[in-house]
């Protein structure tokens, strides 16, 4: 049983605290007025389905655009960097689009070198973070940095999913296209010469309502192993307490995490806060360590009195 379930996702929602998003309308980055490029050389050999190479061909034009809007965030210098435990994020904010960009970014001597991932998300309502049920994501770009090379571009859901995967040079090395009730699939060499071409017919609604189903399983298991952690500690209470104390702890290094993002911080008053980060850190540190040995201790008993 992994009773720290409970302290890591606390943690894990710390760490996914972006601070402040940089703001862009819609009509800064509308594609006409961004510099335009592409995702990849248009060097490889084209499918022989004549609707799969349509499909490819739309495909590229969407990563293009979406690739080019991400360049043009990443390159903006408004990316509000936010590290915590070793990890740094970003985010940017459409509004008027609903819409946020969620940057994970590499960054090397205080500065921001690439990012390992970008997640697109379009909300129903408004940009909240309260309720993130009402927000859909419909793009993922793993390994992006100045370079412009991607890892792999995925855009959409079911049957509007857009695939591409790519060899380190960054040429095309697989693209998956949904499109009408058919799921086109090509695989290519590093010298661009198709190898393998799959369309399959695929019944997008029985695909969804398998997605529905996992996700709800997936769900029910994860609320399962919460309320399992959360009953275990209760019948711990010198666990619990120890746990509690974590708890506390990373809201103190949220809340110096917030001031941190703050424009109003004076230079003295950042290091002040970062002093204070690091010796809360070094506490947070030692709470682990005796929450760790205290769950093995009562572990063992239990493992004696079986």
């Amino acid at each position: 049983m992994k009773i720290a379930t409970i302290i890591l996702l606390t943690l894990i929602s710390v760490m996914n605290c972006i601070g402040k998003m940089a703001e862009f309308t819609s009509d800064e980055i509308k594609i006409s007025n961004i510099p335009k490029i592409s995702i990849c050389e248009r060097t490889f050999e084209i499918p022989k389905n004549e609707e799969y190479a349509k499909a490819l061909k739309d495909a590229f034009s969407v990563a293009d655009s979406e690739v080019s809007i991400v360049q043009y965030i990443f390159n903006s210098g408004r990316l509000k960097k936010s590290c915590w435990n070793g990890h740094c994020s970003g985010g940017a904010a459409i509004k008027d689009k609903k819409t946020t960009y969620s940057f994970t970014l590499r960054v090397k001597d205080d500065k921001i070198i690439g990012c390992g991932q970008i997640i697109k998300y379009v909300y129903k309502d408004k940009i909240s973070t309260k309720d993130l049920s009402k927000r859909e994501r419909i793009l993922r770009i793993h390994n992006f940095d100045n370079t412009n090379i991607v890892k792999t571009f995925v855009y959409g859901n079911l049957e509007t999913k857009k695939y591409l995967e790519f060899y380190p040079s960054g040429k095309l090395k697989h693209c998956g296209i949904a499109l009408s009730n058919k799921y086109f699939r090509g695989y290519w060499d590093e010298n661009g010469n198709l190898i393998n071409e799959i369309v399959r017919i695929k019944d997008w609604d029985k695909a969804r309502k398998k997605q529905e189903k996992r996700r709800a399983e997936y769900k029910k298991k994860s609320d399962e192993r919460i309320q399992a952690g959360k009953d275990y500690m209760e019948k711990h209470p010198e666990l619990k307490k120890k746990s509690d104390k974590i708890t506390e702890t990373l809201k103190q290094l949220e809340t110096i995490h917030k001031k941190l993002e703050s424009e109003s911080c004076s230079k003295e008053e950042v290091s002040a806060l970062k002093t204070e980060q690091k010796e809360i850190m070094i506490q947070l540190k030692k709470s682990y360590s005796e929450y760790g040995k205290k769950l093995k201790e009562i572990q063992t008993k239990e493992e004696k009195n079986k």
